[in-house]
């Protein structure tokens, strides 16, 4: 009996290497700092490959006033909505935390356990390009994915707008986070 497609591709490993290789696009981050300010730390990022001085949200280190933390996590419910939690500490102590999630918004453990947290969420038309040097060919998320930046307290949402990756990419003219 053969697998399904859906079987196939829940069991697939990456086939050249171990290592979790999903680079935030430049035009990503470009955008971010652009809309959010300047990101100072970052969450989610082995030494090789932050996008700043590397921050332990799970740690005790508190994050300053006029930092903003990025945050890219792995994208399984789990793992984000521990990311979310301990981020929020960050949020009651004046630093801006953005993150960039996969569209999982109408799943009931993101209902009950991520989206209250976010004040501004920004949905991207299209499907983000994580190429790095130890991606897989194209590197293209099988989600949609948005951006969510934290509020104080939960069920604050004020804002929900959508942008279109293409623009962005044209806006910024695209390239890798190196």
């Amino acid at each position: 009996m053969s697998q399904s497609r859906a079987e196939a591709f829940n069991t697939w490993k990456h086939p050249n290497t171990t290592q979790d290789d999903y680079r935030t696009p430049k035009y990503l981050l470009d955008f971010i700092g652009e809309t959010f300010g300047e990101i100072t730390r970052d969450g989610a990022c082995h030494d090789s490959n932050g996008v700043a001085p590397s921050f332990d949200v799970f740690g005790s280190e508190e994050l300053g006033l006029r930092d903003t933390l990025f945050i890219n996590p792995p994208w399984e419910t789990k793992e984000v909505v521990r990311f979310v939690s301990a981020a929020s500490r960050q949020v009651e102590n004046g630093a801006k935390v953005v993150f960039l999630l996969p569209n999982k918004l109408c799943e009931v453990a993101w209902c009950s356990n991520v989206n209250d947290y976010f004040e501004n969420i920004i949905l991207l038309g299209g499907r983000v390009d994580f190429s790095g040097p130890f991606s897989v060919k194209g590197g293209a998320s099988r989600y949609g994915t948005f951006i969510g930046v934290m509020g104080k307290g939960r069920n604050h949402v004020t804002n929900t707008e959508s942008i279109n990756i293409r623009d962005l990419k044209e806006r910024y003219k695209s390239g890798v986070n190196q």
